[in-house]
């Protein structure tokens, strides 16, 4: 039972702070169309009383209108035309976010909400009212009155021809748009073009490696001697007792002893004695595919037995021992040596 209270509990508080954010957020939203709602009302205003202080000096005007003050004017007109459709789509904005927020509120019962629900519907209101008196406006406009500071031809031709250039100007920034899309996507063509073939390149080089790895594992598979062979010869590098030599009396001095000045000639500069284990695999995998699966290292070369016998060389008394192990190591390979040259 306890557990069960504390799982509602925890549930209940998750609830809460679900429907804490989801009001933050609608507050920071509906005070920002509100903010440019305010905004767009104010603009709209002052762009009403500024057709009204015109229209009242447009009566008193003589014909002496010049070319400037038509496009003045018909800059101004347009304006107009601009603020008044960016209020409706301001207001049609704001009612849509009302009523989404009245069902919210509904729901959740939250009493800031109703504060900055009444705000936004005053803000509705003064944006309804301006948009009447501008549609009213308009309407009375549309009926040939717009047109009434035309005095002469000479001024209609002249503000034709600014609103042929105006257009003939928007009509090219449209098109230089337009290419500069056109390019945009070249280019993204292009992009995508080069990253199917980086990863066309990067397939064909994974599949080159899985080849390589199956080409080894099929050599090693094809030759089971060869590692076996590898760890004799790994073993038989370790110590001096797998390499051929010759018999000597006990404890007689030989070339063993003699000093490394002396052993010079019997050394090959050319040759540098590498284990197996440090070999790459490619040159284990050819030395197994030449010997049929069965690798040899060292040959039974005198001048290769005294370099690495020196080097292994440090009991003495020993000596004997070793040699007659090298020596039944040679009558057993022997045999398996014939069988191999047949």
């Amino acid at each position: 039972m306890y557990k069960q209270l504390r799982k509602e509990g925890r549930r209940n508080e998750y609830e809460r702070h679900k429907l804490q954010a989801i009001n933050q957020r609608q507050k920071m939203v509906l005070q920002r169309k509100t903010e440019e709602a305010a905004m767009a009302t104010k603009r709209l205003k002052e762009l009403l009383e500024a057709r009204k202080s015109s229209a009242r000096d447009n009566t008193g005007m003589l014909l002496q209108t010049n070319e400037k003050a038509l496009q003045r004017w018909l800059e101004h007109e347009l304006e107009v035309m601009v603020n008044v459709h960016e209020v409706r789509f301001e207001y049609e904005s704001q009612s849509q976010v009302a009523s989404s927020i009245t069902l919210n509120a509904r729901m959740t019962r939250i009493a800031s909400l109703e504060n900055m629900l009444s705000i936004s519907s005053d803000s509705l209101i003064a944006m309804a009212s301006q948009l009447s008196e501008a549609e009213e406006r308009e309407r009375s406009l549309t009926n040939r009155g717009r047109w009434n500071q035309l005095r002469s031809m000479g001024d209609a031709k002249n503000l034709l021809q600014y609103m042929f250039n105006s257009l003939g100007d928007t009509r090219c920034q449209l098109w230089e748009k337009d290419m500069e899309i056109k390019e945009m996507k070249e280019q993204l063509k292009e992009l995508v073009s080069l990253l199917r073939q980086s990863e066309l390149q990067r397939e064909d080089v994974e599949n080159e490696l899985k080849l390589r790895e199956q080409a080894v594992a099929i050599a090693l598979a094809t030759s089971p001697n060869s590692l076996e062979h590898i760890s004799d010869d790994m073993n038989g590098l370790l110590s001096p007792m797998s390499v051929p030599v010759r018999k000597q009396l006990k404890y007689c001095p030989g070339i063993v002893n003699v000093p490394v000045r002396e052993l010079v000639p019997f050394i090959d500069q050319t040759r540098k004695m590498v284990p197996l284990s440090q070999l790459p695999m490619k040159k284990l995998v050819a030395i197994g595919r030449a010997g049929n699966g069965k690798l040899w290292r060292w040959k039974r070369w005198h001048n290769k037995w005294h370099v690495q016998y020196k080097w292994k060389w440090q009991k003495p008394w020993r000596l004997s021992e070793w040699i007659r192990h090298s020596e039944e190591n040679i009558i057993k390979a022997k045999p398996r040596s014939r069988s191999f040259s047949y």
